[in-house]
């Protein structure tokens, strides 16, 4: 069977064209057309035999069709700003949301056999439901079939919340859309019950944690126990304590009587009550050794100390320096000079990479790290990656509706 030409409107970064790749799917895509500056770069530089038609109001879909060919389908997510529940919300009052009625007008003019359009859940309830009414009575005025469904990225394998409203539809065929994006199974009016509330305590750290913060193995090793007496007693049966306190290889003791105040906590003595769970201490609950110290005994390596006074809850060694020539530290600690934890419990907040966020979007490594205006990619700034990636859609979602399209024609 021919793989499916599409056209892509609002293409952004062209999230359709890496879902339904030839060696994903096998489609191909006819024309583009977007006009955003830094993500025509990247449609250039990544899809740049596909030719960009550029403002989508501008486009005579006749001619298009008659210059690039025919289409099987035309995709494009609209710009949401004027549904979003984080803007105006002036629907199809605005502008952009009246692009909406532009796509429309481009799909009777190609008269692609399917449409898929990609919106944020607030088109649902802008206008009291009436700009979203009007898209889909335009659909229907012009002999297509419909069906929409709110789907989440987070179940299509990516770790981001990100639901978005996708509607599908097909020439003639309402039965068919609905069968792309809901499985036999959704359609059961018998759901499983709902989990109920329970009154358990959830576990934290030490025993009895079933699989809840820490793991068992290391209460287990000796890493937190109560008093000096039952490490004592750990250790004169075999045990070895993993997590110490101090140098000298003595095990973390955690005695509640004695961190009820800021000046015990201040003055803990080496081998006595770690300052690490006390209401307010400025040293971290968790820390790693930034000097990598060893222990007084040759076969104990210190992994966790907490005789620091650097905040945050996990930090990375701050010299990256390995243990044995061959690893190295992925997050580093220190930035421009200035020591700052990879994980904190304050305040700090370490913001996403672009890379994070492509992958978050399903998208390959450095796709958006471009030449730009003359610079090289590494000098891309990020600023435009983040933008473009936020208002791109999730690729496993469009590939899943493609595999189901698939299914289906």
């Amino acid at each position: 069977m021919r793989g499916l030409r599409f056209a892509s409107v609002c293409a952004g970064i062209e999230a359709a064209t890496i879902a339904w790749s030839a060696s994903a799917i096998g489609w191909s895509p006819a024309w583009y057309s977007e006009i955003d500056p830094f993500a025509c770069a990247v449609l250039e530089q990544r899809h740049g035999s596909v030719c960009n038609l550029g403002d989508m109001t501008a486009i005579d879909g006749k001619a298009a069709t008659d210059e690039h060919g025919s289409i099987d389908l035309l995709v494009g997510g609209t710009p949401c700003q004027s549904f979003s529940v984080a803007g105006l919300r002036k629907g199809m009052a605005d502008p952009r949301g009246n692009l909406a009625l532009v796509f429309c007008r481009l799909v009777d003019a190609a008269r692609p056999e399917w449409v898929v359009w990609e919106n944020v859940p607030g088109v649902l309830s802008s206008g009291g439901g009436r700009d979203f009414g009007a898209f889909l009575g335009a659909l229907g005025e012009l002999g297509y079939g419909w069906a929409y469904r709110v789907l989440d990225a987070q179940y299509f394998g990516l770790a981001q919340r990100r639901k978005r409203v996708f509607v599908v539809a097909r020439l003639g065929d309402q039965a068919g859309a609905a069968a792309v994006l809901f499985e036999r199974a959704c359609l059961q009016r018998d759901p499983p019950p709902s989990r109920s509330a329970g009154s358990g305590v959830a576990g934290t750290l030490g025993r009895g944690a079933a699989g809840s913060g820490w793991r068992d193995d290391l209460d287990r090793a000796g890493a937190f126990v109560v008093s000096n007496a039952q490490a004592n007693a750990k250790l004169t049966r075999g045990y070895t304590p993993t997590l110490t306190c101090t140098h000298d290889g003595s095990p973390i003791v955690f005695d509640p009587t004695q961190i009820t105040s800021k000046a015990n906590r201040s003055s803990a003595e080496p081998g006595g009550p770690a300052p690490t769970l006390a209401r307010g201490a400025h040293a971290p609950v968790v820390a790693l050794n930034h000097r990598q110290d060893p222990c007084a005994s040759d076969d104990v390596f210190h992994t966790l100390n907490a005789d620091t006074d650097d905040p945050g809850a996990v930090c990375i060694d701050h010299y990256n320096q390995s243990t044995n020539g061959d690893l190295s530290h992925t997050l580093a600690g220190i930035r421009a000079g200035t020591r700052l934890p990879a994980v904190s419990d304050g305040v700090v907040v370490r913001r996403l990479t672009p890379i994070e966020c492509e992958r978050l979007m399903g998208f390959a490594d450095d796709y958006t790290r471009i030449e730009w205006r003359g610079k090289p990619p590494s000098a891309c700034p990020d600023s435009h990656r983040y933008r473009c990636l936020g208002n791109s859609i999730a690729v496993p979602v469009l590939r899943w509706i493609g595999r189901r399209i698939e299914m289906v024609r």
